[in-house]
């Protein structure tokens, strides 16, 4: 059984596009652990929760999400750029990080695990939150706010043995971002998976 969320987030990542629409992460004290949430948020200060990540049982070999204990933020002048998080539990060595994006504008996620062995699956877990309108489109979801739509869609592998493919999967107001790999490489290895959600520009 996990611990409910601090109600004080922990420094926040943020950015704007040029109509003054944002998105900001916060990242939340669960027990020992932190999880993280993805909020819109307006210049004048207005708010709406988007999504949340749904954390694992710290016991289990592979829980739904990474298990993350350390925070780090890297500062780009006064803002926060970026945020890398790290963590171990089970059979897993977990590492997120969070950039901004510029374009499209929005924010990314970046996931690492360092297996021991073969897991059955990886992924990472979110419930949206109720207020949100959601429709879903062939790989991505459109989250409808209060500053417009945003969409959330996993990040293609581009580079060349970087990322393995990422598949989104939604169950009602639970959507997941599970780690496509064949497991050619006996472990240990290095897995990763990325996905973004983003301001659909006006």
């Amino acid at each position: 059984m996990t611990s409910a969320p601090s109600k004080t987030p922990i420094p926040a990542l943020t950015i704007f596009d040029k109509n003054d629409r944002g998105l900001r992460v916060d990242f939340l004290s669960v027990g020992d652990c932190f999880a993280h949430r993805v909020v819109a948020v307006a210049r004048d200060g207005q708010s709406m929760n988007l999504i949340e990540s749904v954390e694992g049982n710290f016991h289990l070999s592979w829980p739904q999400s990474p298990i993350l204990q350390s925070l780090n933020s890297c500062c780009d002048s006064e803002e926060v750029s970026a945020a890398m998080l790290i963590g171990a539990a089970g059979a897993g060595h977990w590492s997120l990080t969070v950039e901004r994006s510029e374009i499209p504008c929005g924010l990314m996620f970046d996931v690492a695990c360092r297996v021991k062995s073969l897991p059955p699956s990886l992924s990472s877990t979110y419930k949206i939150a109720d207020r949100v309108k959601v429709e879903q489109t062939h790989n991505s979801l459109e989250l409808g706010t209060f500053l417009g739509d945003c969409v959330l869609r996993p990040i293609a592998a581009e580079e060349p043995g970087v990322p393995q493919p990422c598949r989104m999967e939604v169950d009602t107001n639970l959507v997941r971002f599970n780690c496509e790999t064949d497991f050619s490489d006996s472990p240990p290895q290095t897995l990763r998976w990325r996905y973004g959600l983003f301001l659909v520009p006006r």
